[in-house]
Order: structure tokens, then C-alpha cells, then sequence
């Protein structure tokens, strides 16, 4: 119990936390990316639709690859996380009734909760949260409240999972 107490008490002091394994998470959100360009093509009606939400989940995995590895302060990761939720907002708003691409707010909380301070890992994850909930309100009204609801759970789990 020491030993975890000198940890805590250690990461705690530290602004940002290195990621434990990086080319799994790599692997992880470019296999999404593929699975979310393919989901584009069968669920969007047109052929615009599909390539626009196919160049945004491109321009996702290229913004993790070029972006996650040096967000290493602050500003940085401020700027990698605003940029990477302005594209799933799109993808969400480009998508509209759907909301398939809102995995990659999931992805965004896990990789929040990884690298910043508890603090700073939970007001992302509510940021993610409102996002998408407002979304949902929007486009589905009162029937959005079971989205809500459900993306309440979600971010919890991603929140403690992240941590866990």
C-alpha cells in the first residue's frame, strides 16, 4: 500500500502522464478510423456525404498521428483535443439523424484520462459529454433524452476505465 500511496503521490505532481503502451493505442484508434470510413460509406446517402466523412475520419487518424505524440504540455494537448472534437462534431453533424461517429468522443475521454491531471481528465470527459448530449437533444428532442442518459453511462465507464 506504500508503494502505491508513493505512486499516487508522485503522478499526482506531474502534469501530464505518459501513455503506458502508445503503439497499442495507435493501432487501436487507426483500426476505428478504418471501421468508422467504412461505416461511412454504407450508412451515408450520397456520394459527397461519403467522401466528406471519409476525408474527416481520415483527417482524424492523421491528426492522432501527427498530434498525440507531441501534445506533451498543456497547450498542446489543448489544441490536439479542441481539433479532434471539432472533427467528430462534424462527422456527428454531417451524420445527422446517426450517431455513429460519437465513439470517437469515447476515444478522446480515454486518451483525456490517460494524459491529463484527474481535473483536468474529468472537465474533457463533461465537455465530450455535453457535446454529444446537446447533439442528441437537437436532433432527436425529447427521444434524445434516452441518448443522454445512455451517454451518461458510457462516459462514466470510459472515465473509470481510463483510470482503472
Amino acid at each position: 500500500m506504500k508503494a502505491q500511496s508513493k505512486y499516487n503521490n508522485t503522478m499526482s505532481k506531474v502534469d501530464i502522464i505518459r501513455i503506458r503502451n502508445l503503439r497499442l493505442l495507435n493501432l487501436t484508434v487507426y483500426g476505428i478510423v478504418a471501421i468508422m470510413i467504412g461505416l461511412s460509406l454504407l450508412i451515408l446517402p450520397d456520394a459527397q456525404t461519403k467522401a466528406v466523412a471519409s476525408g474527416l475520419c481520415l483527417a482524424f487518424g492523421l491528426v492522432h498521428a501527427f498530434g498525440f505524440r507531441v501534445a506533451d504540455k498543456p497547450g498542446r494537448l489543448f489544441a490536439y483535443f479542441a481539433a479532434q472534437a471539432a472533427i467528430a462534431l462534424a462527422l456527428l453533424r454531417l451524420s445527422y439523424p446517426s450517431d455513429v461517429f460519437n465513439l470517437l468522443f469515447y476515444i478522446l475521454g480515454l486518451e483525456a484520462v490517460m494524459v491529463f491531471p484527474e481535473r483536468a481528465a474529468i472537465a474533457w470527459i463533461v465537455g465530450f459529454y455535453v457535446v454529444d448530449s446537446l447533439g442528441a437533444l437537437l436532433s432527436r428532442g425529447m427521444m434524445g433524452v434516452i441518448n443522454v442518459l445512455f451517454y451518461g453511462a458510457a462516459f462514466m465507464l470510459t472515465a473509470v476505465f481510463g483510470y482503472a
